[in-house]
């Protein structure tokens, strides 16, 4: 590739026979070498570039076309917490220096420009709990720094959400945190849009009390304006990750997939009466009659009064509906767990 100043430029793989080291040694022109994503270089003398550039597909419509479930894009967005403060009064007094601070920039750096890519391509959460899980149907639109813009299908960058937080917790020995904005949308909406109000996402994570946390959907001021596919988001669905991963999706959403594992479509149709009663109406009151009237109806047509495993399994499920539905932290679970779990299962992927 020509360059200015009659210098050109050659992009090549690393030879085993020394090919590279000749071309340096015995070109005149010769200046200086890089080394993509590669902390190895053998006998080579080469700056390193750490480039976030996983990418799975090459177009929108291709990654959420890959996806399960629903046929809809979503977007990451995430931000280290207080890093600032972090690097300036992170250190005790007398290990604190430019070059520790310079070295956490770097490693911060390295963690978002490289490992990033590792994260997508060996991914380790499961929404169903698979074990064998594929490489994302993902593509890196930013990483690099303390944050990141990445671009999927809904239900892969759901699941590096947690991969990544799983992933930071350890690289960092839980000494800092990052929070981060999550936004489905249909493959048209303008991706400029999708970047601005997922940033509002993340915004609404970092005013959470400790921060630490991930909103998803839409944030709470705008939450009526966006329609999911399975009605409109009206809640704040704002939370730690502890909690999305051990009570909103290791628990709500794990029951729902128990519950109407081999009756997804017929338990569809239920999901969106279960969502309507578990919000609340404008005076903030609960009706008990019609969800047990739901739940009896639940137990007709899914047949689960034919023997006794299926008459325990119903009973589980309804005393969890009945419980959850009467504390505002369980509801508020549940309904996030619902809308995850309708994405889930919607079969014309619309």
């Amino acid at each position: 590739m020509p360059l200015p100043h009659d210098k050109y430029l050659i992009i090549d793989d690393i030879s085993e026979d020394g090919e590279q080291e000749n071309i340096m040694a015995q070109d005149g022109g010769y200046i200086r070498s890089y080394i993509k994503n590669d902390f190895f270089t053998e006998h080579l003398v080469c700056s390193k570039l750490w480039i976030g550039d996983y990418t799975k597909y090459n177009t929108l419509e291709e990654l959420a076309a890959a996806g399960k479930g629903i046929k809809r894009l979503a977007v990451l967005r995430a931000d280290v917490d207080s890093l600032r403060s972090a690097i300036s009064s992170g250190f005790e007094e007398k290990y604190n220096s430019l070059s520790r601070s310079t070295a956490l920039s770097r490693n911060l750096s390295i963690f978002f420009k490289f490992y990033i890519n590792h994260i997508l391509e060996k991914p380790e959460f499961s929404l169903e709990g698979n074990e064998a899980v594929p490489q994302r149907n993902a593509s890196v639109i930013y990483s690099g720094g303390d944050d990141l813009f990445i671009v999927g299908a809904w239900k892969d960058i759901l699941e590096f959400s947690i991969d990544l937080y799983n992933t930071f917790k350890k690289f960092t020995l839980g000494a800092l945190t990052f929070s981060a904005g999550y936004g489905i949308y249909d493959v048209k909406y303008p991706v400029s849009y999708m970047a601005y109000e997922t940033g509002k996402l993340e915004e609404q994570s970092k005013a959470n009390e400790g921060k630490n946390s991930i909103t998803l959907f839409k944030t709470s001021n705008t939450a009526k304006t966006q329609n999911n596919g399975c009605g409109e988001f009206e809640e704040n669905h704002t939370y730690k990750w502890d909690e999305l991963i051990s009570e909103v999706l290791g628990e709500k959403f794990k029951t729902l997939v128990d519950f109407f594992s081999g009756s997804e479509e017929k338990g569809a149709s239920f999901l969106y009466r279960l969502l309507e009663l578990f919000r609340e109406d404008k005076e903030g009151r609960i009706n008990i009659a019609r969800l047990a009237y739901l739940l009896g109806r639940i137990e007709s047509e899914l047949d689960m009064n034919s023997d006794e495993t299926s008459r325990q399994k119903y009973g589980q499920f309804a005393e969890k509906i009945y419980k959850w539905r009467l504390d505002n932290k369980d509801r508020k679970q549940m309904i996030t767990a619902v809308y995850i779990y309708a994405y889930l299962i919607r079969q014309n992927g619309a």
